[in-house]
Order: structure tokens, then C-alpha cells, then sequence
């Protein structure tokens, strides 16, 4: 059994940008971690494949290494419409349906366009192997880590696997971190959340009313607080996460609803046959590509100037989060608005 199981959720279509492109880069560079570090029989990876009309395990070039150690959970068209409504994607469901299927002792969810460094994969199973006080500490809680962010000028060129690491390992950790001074600190765009597979065996998943978008990971934090505890994973092992950022205006024909944001409460949403465990899904394994080289070679769109750009454009959006809740302090305080 492995120690470790990544839950993640895509689609064969063009859902926020090159889905197919920004999930077998995920995937490639996960294995390709794993391999370096020689730890493949302690992770499994699980995809669900949420309404794909051609399945996603027949597109992606995978690795030998990342074709051995993950698995995509296939929900069919039909069953995946007529669950999430007039939602363009009901994330809640494929993740939970991802998670009910995992054999991990831990589980971690991380996005399909988000890039899990080795740092994160030799600290953190270390710490599970070697340390019987973080294995008991971490198991009584959720785990959060959140992201930096690889700039759009290289992500939207979808360059070749090895250009993506040799960017990685240049820049990596110049890239400066997504949602910074949130509040609270878990209800950032995350990099990983973990819990235990018992922990969400108890918590039965996402809330499945949730099937729009954002607040599924808070509203996940904010009940684990309640009970239990949440604890800032960043601070013991690093952050290692790194998201292929896109552009928003490929959200625009989606209608991307916000799901409502509720007070934290200790109810367990869901019933359970939560992560659809009566539905018969299959859950298959894909074929390895042929191995592609490819050297890496500098030029626009992959250099210092545009992971400086994306500093500068991160510090303005915290600079601007931070005046508006200022404003915010200031008006709600007495004899503030004078």
C-alpha cells in the first residue's frame, strides 16, 4: 500500500487553457520526481477523468514511470452532466469519487496544472517513514500547503517536458507565491491539502453542494478546525508547489459561478455514499509514450524578465488586497471613516 495517494480531476477539452497539455506535464513531472528519489511504491496517483468524451489516458504522453503509478477513474459524459447541473465542472464530486478509490494512508489533492516538486516528495514521506511523532501529529489534522506561481508568458507557449524542468529547476525558487496575507491562511490557492484517508473517510469528502467554483478547500479548513486542527504543512517541509498559470479569459464560456461562502460548521455534508462508491466507474491505467528528448533552450517567454514580471504583478495584487481590507478595517471601525 502506498503512503501517499495525489487526487486530481480533469477533462479532454479546453477548460482553462490547454487541459491535456497542463495535465500530462503534472503528471510527467510528479513521476519524475518520484523516479529521482527512488520512492515509486510509496505514491499512486488517481485522475478523474470527469466527462471526457475521448478518455484522457488516450491523449496523454506519459512516462514509463508515470504511466506505472497512476490510474484515471473514468465518469462518463452523460452521469457527469446530469450530476453537476448547470455547473461547468463539479470538482467536488470527481475529487471525492478520486479520493473514496485512493489506497494511500495519506491523500492529497492538488490541481491538474500544478507542478509537485521533490522537496515536497522526500521531506514529506521522510517525515511518515521517520518520524512516528509527525506521522500522529499529521494524521490528526488537515494539511495545507499553498503555490508559487510559473509566469503565463511560459505556460501558454506549452513548451516541451524537459524545457518545463530545466525551467523549474532555474527559476523555481525566484517564483513568487499565489494569495498571500489570505485570510485565513488556508483559503489560499492551494498547492496541496492532505488529510489522512481515515480523516476523510470522517469528513466524507468535499461538501457535494458545492458544485461550482472556489470555497471547497476553506469550507473543507474551516471544519477542520472546528474539531480538529489544520496545520500550515509549509512550515515543516518548504513550499514546493508551482502553478502553470493561465489566463482568466479562458474561464469566460464557462460561467464560473462562485459557490456560496457559510459560517463553519461541524455538520458532515455529505451522506455515505458520498464520492459516488454504489456507481460502478472504471478505474484504468494508460500506456507509456515513446520517451521524448528535448533540450532546453532560452528565449521569449522563458527567462528572469518574465518571473520578474510576475513578482512585480503579484506584489501589486497583495498591495491592492491589502488597501482594500484597510479600507474595509477602517470604515466597519468607530470613528474610522472620520
Amino acid at each position: 500500500m502506498p503512503l501517499l495517494t495525489l487526487v486530481l480531476c480533469s477533462r479532454n477539452d479546453s477548460y482553462a487553457g490547454n487541459s491535456v497539455w497542463q495535465l500530462e506535464t503534472t503528471l510527467n513531472f510528479a513521476a519524475h520526481q518520484v523516479e529521482s528519489l527512488g520512492c515509486e511504491q510509496d505514491v499512486e496517483i488517481i485522475v478523474a477523468d470527469w466527462g471526457s468524451a475521448t478518455a484522457l489516458r488516450e491523449v496523454l504522453r506519459l512516462s514509463p514511470v508515470a504511466a506505472r503509478i497512476t490510474r484515471f477513474l473514468e465518469i462518463s459524459p452523460g452521469f457527469a452532466s446530469e450530476l453537476q447541473q448547470d455547473s461547468p465542472f463539479a470538482e467536488v464530486f470527481a475529487n471525492n469519487a478520486a479520493i473514496r478509490r485512493a489506497t494511500g494512508d495519506f491523500i492529497g489533492r492538488i490541481d491538474q496544472d500544478t507542478l509537485v516538486g521533490g522537496s515536497f516528495f522526500e521531506r514529506f514521506l521522510a517525515g511518515l517513514r521517520e518520524s512516528a511523532a509527525a506521522r500522529q501529529r499529521w494524521s490528526e489534522g488537515l494539511l495545507f500547503v499553498g503555490r508559487r506561481s510559473i509566469p503565463e508568458a511560459f505556460a501558454r507557449t506549452t513548451p516541451p517536458f524537459h524545457d518545463v524542468v530545466r525551467y523549474v529547476e532555474r527559476f523555481g525558487r525566484r517564483l513568487p507565491r499565489e494569495g498571500r496575507l489570505q485570510s485565513p491562511w488556508f483559503d489560499a490557492p492551494v498547492g496541496i491539502v492532505i488529510l489522512s484517508r481515515e480523516l476523510w473517510e470522517a469528513y466524507r469528502g468535499y461538501d457535494e453542494r458545492l458544485i461550482y467554483w472556489g470555497f471547497m478547500e476553506a469550507d473543507l479548513g474551516y471544519r477542520a478546525t472546528i474539531n480538529r486542527c489544520a496545520y500550515d504543512l509549509e512550515r515543516e517541509i518548504g513550499l514546493d508547489f508551482l502553478h502553470l498559470a493561465h489566463s482568466r479569459a479562458w474561464f469566460a464560456p464557462t460561467r464560473r459561478t462562485m459557490n456560496p461562502r457559510r459560517e463553519p460548521s461541524i455538520e458532515v455534508p455529505n451522506d455515505p455514499d458520498w464520492g459516488l462508491a454504489t456507481v460502478e466507474v472504471p478505474l484504468r491505467k494508460a500506456e507509456p509514450a515513446e520517451p521524448i528528448e528535448c533540450e532546453w533552450v532560452a528565449g521569449p517567454g522563458s527567462g528572469i524578465s518574465e518571473v520578474l514580471a510576475e513578482v512585480g504583478r503579484q506584489s501589486v495584487l497583495t498591495a491592492a488586497r491589502v488597501g482594500r481590507r484597510l479600507v474595509k478595517v477602517l470604515l466597519t471601525t468607530p470613528g474610522g471613516g472620520a
